[in-house]
């Protein structure tokens, strides 16, 4: 997952890698949960989906005809399974929903990136959440709210194979300091690996280590 923790010492988000128990990281199914930072992992998928032609379909949000082949992620069917994760985020600490932004300008593309919902059987777009290939077919102009203290799940669509350097700003209302916004890039490898080791067991979807450690976090807290 990626998802967020609050630094009551940074006064800033600390936006992050949420690996879970049996997640293959480097080609090895981890035993236990971990925290990496942003550049220690990029998320790879092999999985292709058909982009769904129902509810108005994705042309718009992708740029390519209904129908088209993409390479996809954030499901069960679609691995590694990515979610977004607010669960760090105490929900009585901020005012309303915290805002996850998308910045297409600031981010590295070779093709185009979408974030979706569609219905349990997957004809239908119900949600249009990001895109870099025309932010104005996006329900909120590429940007989505999460609830502190929350959880979900979206479909990732990246419309060519290589590698995506994402970046992300989280944005919210702390209730002691205030406003505050933090950026963060997180890589995605669509098709071929760019690790060569990765994926071994033939799994659809991995977490691969591309940095020299594993960026294990640190966190600092506010002694009070």
């Amino acid at each position: 997952d990626i998802a967020a923790a609050y630094s009551a010492v940074d006064r800033e988000f600390e936006p992050h890698w949420h690996s879970h128990a049996h997640a293959v990281i480097a080609g090895v199914q981890a035993a236990t949960d971990g925290e990496y930072a942003p550049a220690a992992l990029v998320a790879q998928t092999m999985a292709q989906r058909a982009t769904p032609a129902g509810g108005g379909g994705l042309s718009g949000l992708l740029g390519v005809p209904d129908g088209t082949l993409v390479w996809a992620m954030g499901s069960t069917t679609y691995q590694p399974n990515l979610g977004l994760g607010a669960e760090e985020l105490d929900p009585s600490e901020w005012t309303g929903d915290v805002t996850l932004r998308f910045n297409p300008g600031a981010s590295i593309l070779p093709g185009a990136f979408g974030l979706f919902t569609t219905n349990i059987a997957g004809t239908n777009v119900v949600d249009r959440l990001f895109s870099s290939f025309d932010p104005g077919a996006t329900d909120f102009a590429n940007t989505l709210p999460l609830s502190p203290g929350g959880h979900s799940h979206y479909q990732w669509a990246f419309t060519l194979p290589g590698l995506y350097r994402l970046s992300f700003t989280w944005e919210g209302t702390h209730v002691t300091d205030g406003f505050t916004s933090t950026s963060a890039v997180f890589a995605f490898q669509a098709g071929a690996s760019v690790v060569p080791e990765i994926d071994p067991s033939g799994l659809a979807g991995v977490l691969a280590i591309v940095t020299g450690g594993l960026g294990l976090l640190e966190r600092r807290r506010r002694v009070v």
